[in-house]
């Protein structure tokens, strides 16, 4: 469908002169690595004839889809050349490009929009931009069930400086079209009831799901697990056992079984914006389990002079041959405006209930990062109940914690009991997050 030639005539006189420069025009330079989209900037081989009109003006790899969209010479969003069109719901005009989706696959979407007003239009006072891709050419605004799919639709755009604007797609179909056209709340066929709009530099590319990274089985210790870069917060985990994050933003975390079948850990993140599920499956180790269970439990935290942590590690009586404590992830946060995280040292010892440790062994004070050990060795002495404990004495690398500071602190405890040469052990283990305040009788 087409608006009378006089209308016509109104549109391309009014809607389509060239724009001053926007504020944020040409502040860099434009890219978008991994475009599926060609020539998303309209720079490319642009031939501008008379008003602009496509046909016959022409810029590589996009066509008009229906209606005469215009190419504009001059300033777009961030380097020269864009493209000026005008529409409702029912009428219009479009642009087109080969584009390949694929069923299944996610793509993050960002381009430039502006409103272009018209003083002779007072019931058009914003535009709406809409993406359809499909398996073959659309003739309207319309978008038919089974061979289109609405990629994006922006909010109502009223400013006439240019904005950005993103959005996500999941393809729930092959299509090879992208169609591209503005549109406003009118379903009238009628040149009075349509909106201006202007898009440029327009960025499709697909989302990969980001790889999460740790241990193939659950034999292999710590049974840490971070999700990789590109892969941006809010992290949401599930696996089958309990886990507790041993970063501050949460993108890694530690794993405690709930038995020895393994299973999938699944986590949900964002990628440019998008979010993503990962997985990663994790199988069962072959050697048998010789614990039941170790139960770590908090004895006391201190809140004067430098904070204090006291862990009881208990296994029931059985005797084991080895005792570790990892210290997976630690921070020190202050409250908000109060300061930057600072590292945090930790003195780890035995209690003086403690049998001797073994010779040459020597608890120091070292920076508490992750892989920190204590390690204990024993000729089978019993865990547990006390008094088997240990102590960290921690204070901060620079600076002083303050009444409202709080500390987190991530531990894997392990302990291996006695197996046979055919049979060997699996180590039991058990994480655990102590968070505390520095003084909690003054927050």
């Amino acid at each position: 469908m087409r608006v009378s030639s006089a209308f016509l005539s109104v549109l391309l006189f009014i809607g389509f002169s060239a724009q001053a420069p926007a504020s944020n025009a040409q502040s860099a330079p434009w890219s978008c690595p991994g475009n599926i989209v060609k020539n998303g900037g309209f720079n490319s081989n642009t031939v501008i004839i008379g008003d602009g009109s496509m046909p016959p003006s022409s810029t590589a790899f996009w066509t008009a889809a229906y209606g005469t969209p215009q190419l504009q010479s001059g300033a777009g969003c961030h380097d020269p050349d864009y493209v000026s069109f005008w529409g409702n719901k029912v009428v219009g005009e479009a642009i087109q490009q080969p584009v390949t989706f694929v069923a299944g696959r996610t793509y993050s979407i960002e381009f430039c929009g502006r409103f272009h007003p018209d003083p002779n239009k007072p019931l058009s006072t914003f535009v709406t931009i809409a993406l359809r891709a499909s398996t073959g050419p659309l003739t309207d605004p319309s978008c038919p069930t089974g061979t289109c799919e609405t990629v994006m639709t922006t909010s109502n755009i009223a400013s006439t400086s240019w904005g950005t604007f993103k959005g996500c797609f999941t393809a729930a179909h092959n299509e090879s079209l992208l169609t591209i056209s503005p549109s406003n709340g009118s379903s009238i066929n009628d040149g009075a009831q349509v909106s201006f709009g202007q898009i440029d530099n327009i960025c499709i590319r697909e989302v990969q799901p980001p790889v999460i990274d740790g241990p193939s089985d659950t034999c292999t210790k710590p049974s840490t697990y971070c999700v990789k870069p590109p892969a941006t917060g809010p992290f949401t985990w599930s696996v089958p056992g309990t886990f507790v994050p041993v970063t501050a933003d949460g993108s890694c975390i530690a794993v405690t079984w709930a038995s020895n079948s393994g299973g999938s850990i699944q986590v949900t993140s964002n990628v440019n914006g998008c979010p993503m599920a990962s997985n990663f499956i994790v199988h069962a180790c072959p050697h048998p389990i010789c614990c039941d269970s170790i139960s770590p439990t908090l004895v006391t935290s201190e809140s004067y002079g430098d904070a204090t942590l006291t862990v009881a590690m208990n296994a029931g009586g059985q005797q084991a041959t080895l005792v570790k404590a990892t210290v997976l992830g630690a921070w020190h946060t202050f409250p908000s405006g109060c300061g930057m995280p600072s590292p945090i040292t930790a003195t780890a010892a035995w209690t003086s209930t403690q049998p001797p440790s073994p010779t040459g062994w020597n608890p120091a004070s070292v920076p508490f990062l992750h892989g920190n050990q204590i390690v204990w060795s024993s000729s089978g002495h019993a865990l547990g109940p006390a008094p088997f404990a240990m102590t960290f004495d921690l204070s901060p690398g620079t600076g002083s914690f303050n009444c409202n500071d709080s500390i987190t602190m991530v531990i894997e405890f392990e302990a291996n009991f006695s197996g046979t040469p055919t049979q060997p052990c699996r180590t039991c283990t058990a994480i655990r997050q102590f968070t505390f305040g520095r003084c909690p009788s003054c927050r």
